[in-house]
């Protein structure tokens, strides 16, 4: 339930790019901070980020002016990121091939997601499901990727809430509308 290590790889080098380039031109990060230094700060800091690229204007295209060394197939993925989805989501259950992320926001939407380097089983276990994180979805190699960074909240969704968002999945799956490309 994740891409290719390859893949996760080549996702991570490019999005921790874009996180420190948002960092440092919406003052998140100190200016002196180096790169080699920001791949080192703390899960907390890399979140306000990855906010600071959606928040309060996307900053994806100014990054790709700004980033003259990116090849022609890293310039399309990032370009690809345009199209995003950043919200809480409710994990709502781990397939063979992906996991199930329902918007918990507008807009509403049931979305195949993978994972880059850790199967989001690991990262929200089963037994706890259903699972409530803030994060950002991303087009990435013909699939929908979590990007990695995961705000969890510490709520219990209780038994009737459960079936009925059972209840819309499995009428979404019905109807053919689990999202599987952004």
């Amino acid at each position: 339930m994740r891409v290719a290590e390859d893949a996760a790889w080549r996702f991570i080098g490019l999005y921790m790019q874009l996180l420190y380039y948002a960092g440092q031109q919406r003052g998140v990060l100190p200016k002196r901070m180096t790169f080699e230094e920001f791949k080192q700060t703390p899960y907390a800091k890399k979140i306000d980020s990855r906010n600071a690229i959606y928040e309060p204007t996307l900053l994806i295209s100014d990054f790709l002016e700004a980033a003259t060394d990116l090849s022609d197939a890293d310039r399309a993925a990032v370009t690809a990121w345009q199209r995003y989805v950043n919200g809480r989501f409710i994990i709502l259950r781990h397939l063979k091939k992906h996991s199930i992320f329902m918007a918990a926001d507008e807009p509403f939407g049931i979305y195949a997601v993978l994972g880059l380097t850790t199967d989001l089983p690991d990262l929200a276990p089963p037994e706890r499901l259903p699972y409530i994180v803030r994060t950002v979805l991303l087009p990435y190699e013909g699939v929908i990727v979590c990007d990695g960074l995961l705000e969890t909240y510490n709520v219990v969704i209780g038994a009737t809430m459960r079936r009925n968002l059972n209840a819309d999945y499995q009428e979404a799956k019905r109807a053919g509308k689990v999202i599987t490309l952004l």
